[in-house]
């Protein structure tokens, strides 16, 4: 289905958990990118992740690589970005990265699901302003599953 697609747009809704504590998941990201080839992706991810039971807006640039022309393969996904908080006017964001495992199925020429298992690292900073000012800086090192929908 999928062979010799180059030159397409894709879209991915992905939901995703950080097993380790109750406060870490993925509540959901959408990527939106271009096929240069049938291997290699590029794409801008957003979506909304819960870390220390705080909100932030992930943005992210990914690369994919397909390690199979064919309807189920196996790839490796790079992102890279900025964590956007939504609450409060102390948490200041930070970097984010993440590596992932997985595998794409294609059921028809243009839907399909992805399904993987990564390392996600973030570098999250909070400026408190009491009596004196300082801030906490949070490193997050943990296990994140992912899966959902990839539509060519």
């Amino acid at each position: 289905y999928i062979k010799n697609q180059k030159g397409k747009y894709y879209s991915n809704v992905l939901f995703g958990l950080m097993p380790g504590l109750p406060n870490y998941y993925s509540l959901f990201h959408v990527t939106n990118g271009y096929r240069f080839n049938s291997h290699w992706k590029f794409g801008f991810v957003m979506g909304i992740d819960k870390i220390y039971n705080k909100r932030y807006i992930p943005l992210l640039f990914e690369t994919e690589f397909n390690f199979f022309n064919q309807n189920t393969s196996p790839f490796l996904l790079l992102n890279s970005g900025y964590d956007l908080p939504l609450s409060g006017n102390y948490e200041k964001g930070g970097f984010t990265g993440a590596i992932h495992f997985g595998l794409n199925h294609f059921f028809s020429k243009h839907v399909g699901i992805k399904t993987s298992v990564g390392y996600r690292f973030a570098y999250l900073k909070t400026q408190h302003y009491y009596w004196d000012d300082f801030i906490t800086i949070r490193e997050i090192n943990r296990f994140e599953i992912k899966f959902g929908l990839t539509i060519n």
